[in-house]
């Protein structure tokens, strides 16, 4: 979903969908798509390492069950 309509930001703001405004590691939802705007860059990951307390504040933030850091939706899994 490139929009053509206003550049891309440096801080990644053009993948915000919601809430408009915020930086990308507070949105609530980020725009998803696989095309690379000029100032990203692909990266592929094999793993990643969590210190303790990431670790803690994702499995708080899963609740009772609701979801895990290995659930689909990841990391960003938890009702803001």
């Amino acid at each position: 979903m490139q929009r053509k309509d206003f550049p891309s930001s440096p801080l990644g703001m053009h993948r915000v969908i919601e809430p408009a405004g915020a930086l990308p590691q507070a949105a609530w939802r980020l725009d998803p798509s696989p095309e690379l705007w000029p100032d990203e860059t692909r990266v592929r990951v094999d793993r990643l390492n969590l210190d303790a307390a990431s670790f803690r504040q994702l499995t708080e933030a899963a609740g009772a069950g609701r979801c895990s850091a290995s659930s689909p939706s990841g990391a960003r899994c938890r009702t803001r």
